[in-house]
């Protein structure tokens, strides 16, 4: 286990990535057992391991805690627009665009089915927090969704992998490599707070207050779900706690 600690170090990977992997390591080992049990006594080697080799050095203890202060210009969004208008599959700039209108997930927004796109919310079963959720649709994000064609159950048919290979591509080819796909979900996330939260009473520093607008409420039915408070803001967006969401709304200083 020391080796293979080691060996993924010098590949690269970030300490509390090797964390996650002897996490899911361990669970296969134990589960073992389950499949022969004659090897009940097998000991779990990826609970035993040297701790001191995953302990962070302080540059990536900075580098994990660090909020990337990054907005989306008008001069580069207008570019990157532009470019994916050109694209030779319009789903490229749709999926974009719904990352901007509604701060989802690249792997949420390429795996929709319409099955999941009701009148005013979109309803997701998986997600990174592991907790369902009802995503609030804009005006704008409900146009979009109107111009697209419905050819089968899913919303778009990118693969995951070969969405993210060719979204990289058109930014490199284009002078747009500083920017990544999850600063959309940054951006939409900060665009939310600018647009409701600078007059409301609990909203300091970059605190996520809102208030009078409509309330996200997870209810069924075809009762409108609304956004009110930081509590559904955080379920809109899709974290558990005020921190986590604080660390993606960056305000403009300019």
């Amino acid at each position: 286990m020391a080796s293979y600690i080691k060996a993924r170090l010098k590949a690269g990977i970030k300490p509390i990535s090797i964390e996650r992997e002897l996490t899911h390591l361990s669970v296969l080992f134990k589960k073992i057992p389950l499949l022969d049990p004659s090897l009940k006594d097998l000991k779990n080697p990826a609970l035993q391991y040297d701790k001191d080799l995953l302990k962070s050095t302080d540059k990536q203890k900075i580098e994990l805690h660090k909020k990337r202060e990054f907005r989306l210009s008008a001069e580069d969004e207008e570019k990157l627009m532009t470019v994916l208008s050109k694209h030779k599959n319009p789903e490229m700039k749709q999926i974009v665009l719904l990352a901007l209108y509604t701060a989802m997930r690249r792997s949420e927004i390429l795996t929709l089915t319409w099955e999941q796109i009701k009148d005013t919310y979109i309803q997701l079963y998986i997600t990174k927090s592991g907790k369902p959720r009802k995503v609030f649709l804009t005006k704008e994000a409900q146009e979009l969704l109107k111009t697209i064609p419905r050819t089968d159950e899913r919303v778009f048919h990118y693969k995951i992998q070969g969405f993210e290979g060719s979204f990289n591509k058109l930014l490199k080819d284009n002078g747009l490599s500083h920017i990544r796909f999850h600063d959309f979900r940054r951006e939409s996330i900060s665009r939310f707070v600018e647009r409701f939260g600078l007059n409301s009473s609990v909203f300091l520093t970059e605190a996520l207050g809102i208030q009078n607008v409509a309330k996200f409420e997870e209810l069924h039915g075809n009762r409108t779900v609304k956004l009110d408070d930081e509590e559904d803001l955080k379920r809109n967006v899709g974290h558990s706690s005020k921190q986590l969401t604080k660390l993606y709304s960056n305000l403009r200083t300019e």
